[in-house]
């Protein structure tokens, strides 16, 4: 038995290695970008007017062997960013979504499907939650009960009899409908190995998703629990995360305008590091801290007489620019919160979480140890650390705890879907440059 986590899918955006038709992708961006071609020609260094087509992506096949090969499924945990709605229009996330999910699972039946939506599907969950708790009582001319519920309830989800999950059902292959769930934000079960798991997509800890009660001007609100926490921002997250995504060229223009101010940040800190100092101050002071600690280590095992095998980062799991790092404190008031605020969690678990598109396995992080089931785009941050092996990875838990199981991607698709979204780059920013 096991349980199979997985996040940040990111089905309908462009640089998702994950997509299984990238044809109807590259279609849906010549109706945005008519000379995409040109750019997309111009990243694989191919002579200009040469007409590209989308290679078959096996992705999901190979997804379905390696889920095949585990004989029995307790649960498929899908943890957030499935679908991305931020830039894809909802009907071509929603048809990628459908057909990989359905290649993926080709015989496979897990007895629990455990959709937990993030910040670029939190428009699912704003749908479910709509269905459930407001039209259903329409439909059925019942009581109205409110304020209806912003989350569920830690060991709970909402089954697959539930009026809000009826469309949700429909992601998935017919011979899994009866076993889809819906929780938000977080799951919590015993794993195969009676050890506790709560699995959350993790955006509610990224300040930049849920600054409102957390950080700057947003923090005159005063938050007690994480029901509040969801309240709050929820518009918020629905506006950036769906609204701007669903407006044709201004979906284009949005994660360029993101993507640009996000890199505009970081030579802002830069600069100041030089003018400062405190860049090479810093590198100096990290390399040596590193030395100290290996040659104690190394002096350790020549003590005890044992030969062993010194263990990089990426061996035991752990990439640079990993999420908990990024993101460390916010995490750690996240899991206090978990600890003091919320009721029904049990008090030791091991948490897992996605949304930083890097996967770790951090054993000791502030006595709890926490696992990021890393991302599937091709401009994510983990990926290329990897470059040359192409690969992501699932998290697999069974009897003996969890591991990653690594996921080879084809070259031909891993390059094209990184042509593909540094394509669109370049055509954006060559249109706001004429104007």
């Amino acid at each position: 038995m096991a349980i199979i986590a997985m996040s940040d899918l990111h089905l309908g955006e462009e640089s998702s290695v994950a997509n299984p038709d990238l044809r109807a992708i590259l279609n849906s961006l010549r109706r945005e970008i008519p000379n995409i071609d040109s750019f997309v020609n111009s990243r694989l260094k191919q002579p200009a007017g040469t007409r590209i087509d989308a290679p078959a992506n096996p992705t999901a096949q190979t997804l379905n062997k390696v889920l095949r090969d585990i004989k029995r499924i307790s649960h498929l945990v899908l943890l957030g960013d499935i679908l991305d709605l931020s830039v894809a229009p909802y009907y071509e996330a929603a048809f990628q979504a459908q057909k990989f999910l359905s290649e993926m699972l080709d015989g496979v039946s897990p007895e629990h499907i455990i959709l937990i939506p993030g910040n670029h599907d939190h428009h699912l969950w704003a749908q479910v939650s709509e269905e459930q708790w407001i039209e259903s009582n329409l439909k059925q001319n019942r009581p109205w009960k409110p304020p209806f519920p912003r989350i569920t309830k830690p060991k709970k989800s909402l089954n697959s009899a539930e009026p809000g999950v009826q469309f949700i059902k429909g992601f998935f292959p017919s011979h899994c409908r009866d076993n889809v769930e819906v929780a938000y934000p977080s799951y919590a079960t015993k794993g195969p190995d009676r050890k506790n798991y709560v699995f959350d997509h993790g955006h509610l800890f990224d300040y930049a998703q849920s600054w409102i009660g957390q950080w700057g001007p947003g923090k005159v609100i005063d938050l007690n629990t994480l029901e509040d926490l969801e309240r709050v921002n929820a518009p918020w997250l629905e506006m950036v995360w769906y609204g701007f995504g669903q407006g044709g060229p201004l979906a284009l223009d949005s994660e360029n305008l993101y993507g640009e101010a996000k890199r505009l940040v970081e030579k802002l800190k830069v600069a100041k590091g030089i003018l400062t100092g405190k860049i090479a101050s810093k590198a100096a002071e990290n390399a040596a801290r590193k030395m100290l600690k290996l040659g104690k280590r190394i002096w350790g095992w020549v003590k005890r007489g044992k030969s062993k095998e010194v263990s990089t980062p990426a061996s035991r799991g752990r990439a640079k620019n990993q999420g908990e790092f990024e993101l460390g404190e916010n995490l750690r008031n996240y899991l206090l919160m978990f600890a003091t605020q919320v009721s029904g969690y049990p008090k030791s678990f091991t948490f897992v979480y996605g949304h930083t598109h890097s996967w770790c396995d951090r054993r000791k992080f502030h006595g709890r140890r926490v696992l990021n089931t890393g991302g599937w785009p091709a401009d994510n941050e983990a990926i290329p650390e990897h470059k040359k092996e192409r690969q992501t990875r699932v998290l697999v838990i069974d009897g003996k705890g969890p591991r990653f199981e690594v996921i080879h991607i084809d070259s031909d698709v891993y390059s094209f879907c990184w042509a593909l979204n540094e394509a669109v780059t370049d055509a954006v920013r060559t249109l706001a440059d004429q104007i």
